[in-house]
């Protein structure tokens, strides 16, 4: 299909992913919050699609498809980006590297609490590894561990593959000295959180062979670049926006993240932000750094026991000379829009904020006040402050999470004692039933803040 043919089906963009997974966050709240407005009305991004067989590779070659029906409005990918260095660089558009959405290896190892272990390596010792198939960043991981640990007869017989989202289901069901390889740090978080059989024993973004790794970039074609240049500039925009409201923990991140990927709570969600921050997943921008992707072409290397050395520096050079930083300006200036933008609202920020803040819990506070003061028995309204006072101090003193689980069932129990008590001094409900109440409502009050405690 040409150019022309691709710039004029009147069809929107598609973004491909290697699979729906937690790590694409960055790019699923920017599609869910339509890119932040930062598109060019000429063109827009109609959906985020599945490769074909759930790996990178898949993902790239739907990307360089330029001429079949089914891949034909596919101008950008969501994968590894050491694909590109297979790529054949001939006739028709060359592949590019245009972000850096995922800056360390994300794969934690996961098994049953069988043996400590310090180095990547060590990991060899178990008779099985789950992993994703051949083309993923799981498989090569695999691959050169049990080369690494003198085991090359068990790349075939003790690499258990499954497709991305079954590896820790496929734990549950292995024997003993099984362990797999994910970057599902959602469900490894529920998993270990919620069955003590398990633990997470190796994190590769700690170990020295699998830090300061570019392992998921936004790809895309020359093509594309000299077509649809505005686009590729507000999705930029949109997704280094993303990633800053994802690391501030955005109410609005948190809710979305728990509606759209499965898990158990926003608890659950807010521990596995934690987690990718304590291994610096998401990077502080979208900028390509050079350092990260050399890392990546030799961990590429690694995986398919090619040794690294001063060719395939070389080479690792040379296509980000061609590939990546041609293009960097593009990334550079995406940044430093939304970074300006940034320092802008900050400025105004705490004024409005402040007086906002000031005045919604005094008002609030007030209108109660003076309705139980005329509804109800004259000791209310001073109760009343006495409990909103508490319930706010003990949100920040304990760290309840706002809007999590806990923090409404703090809220909804104070509540409950203020209406018994009410209910008792003005009403002159049953002493015993009420006392009862009172003293089970402390309790439970009690018993939050001792196991929110116990977290921190």
């Amino acid at each position: 299909m040409s150019k022309t043919a691709r710039m004029t089906s009147g069809r929107g963009t598609k973004i491909v992913v290697m699979t729906k997974h937690f790590l694409y966050l960055p790019l699923y709240y920017a599609h869910y919050r339509n890119y932040f407005g930062f598109l060019p009305a000429t063109h827009h991004i109609d959906k985020i699609v599945q490769s074909r067989d759930q790996t990178d590779l898949s993902a790239f070659e739907m990307l360089m498809d330029t001429t079949s029906e089914e891949n034909r409005d596919i101008d950008f990918a969501v994968a590894d980006p050491t694909c590109i260095l297979d790529h054949p660089r001939g006739a028709g558009p060359a592949p590019i590297v245009l972000a850096e959405l995922i800056s360390n290896t994300a794969f934690w190892a996961i098994d049953r609490r069988s043996r400590a272990m310090q180095l990547v390596k060590e990991i060899g010792q178990f008779d099985n590894i789950i992993s994703f198939h051949p083309g993923t960043t799981s498989y090569g991981i695999a691959s050169r561990i049990y080369r690494d640990a003198g085991r090359p007869d068990a790349l075939k017989r003790s690499i258990r593959k499954v497709d991305p989202g079954k590896e820790l289901i496929a734990l549950k069901k292995s024997e003993k000295n099984t362990i797999a390889l994910s970057p599902d740090i959602l469900g490894i978080d529920d998993l270990v959180s919620t069955n003590t059989d398990f633990n997470i024993d190796f994190i590769f973004a700690n170990s020295p062979e699998y830090t300061s790794v570019l392992i998921t970039g936004l790809l895309s074609r020359t093509d594309v670049v000299d077509e649809k240049h505005a686009l590729i500039v507000g999705l930029l925009k949109a997704l280094h926006q993303s990633i800053k409201l994802i690391r501030q923990r955005m109410p609005d991140v948190i809710d979305f993240a728990n509606s759209t990927f499965e898990s158990s709570g926003i608890e659950n969600v807010m521990r596995t932000l934690n987690r990718i921050d304590e291994a610096h997943i998401f990077p502080a921008s979208v900028e390509v750094d050079q350092v990260h992707w050399i890392n990546a072409a030799r961990v590429a290397g690694d995986a398919k026991g090619t040794p690294w050395n001063d060719a395939s520096h070389a080479t690792a050079m040379n296509t980000y000379d061609k590939a990546i930083q041609p293009y960097c300006h593009l990334a550079k200036s995406a940044v430093s829009e939304i970074e300006s933008r940034l320092a802008r609202a900050l400025e105004l920020a705490p004024v409005t904020a402040s007086l906002v803040s000031r005045l919604r819990a005094p008002i609030f506070c007030s209108i109660v006040a003076i309705l139980a003061a005329n509804l109800l028995h004259w000791s209310a309204p001073w109760v009343f402050l006495l409990i909103f006072a508490w319930g706010t101090t003990a949100s920040h003193l304990f760290g309840f999470v706002p809007r999590s689980k806990v923090w409404f069932l703090h809220w909804v129990v104070l509540l409950a004692f203020y209406c018994v008590f009410a209910g008792f001094v003005t009403y002159g409900w049953d002493k015993g039933i009420a006392i009862g109440i009172l003293v089970a409502l402390a309790l439970m009050e009690m018993t939050f803040i001792y196991n929110e405690s116990q977290k921190r």
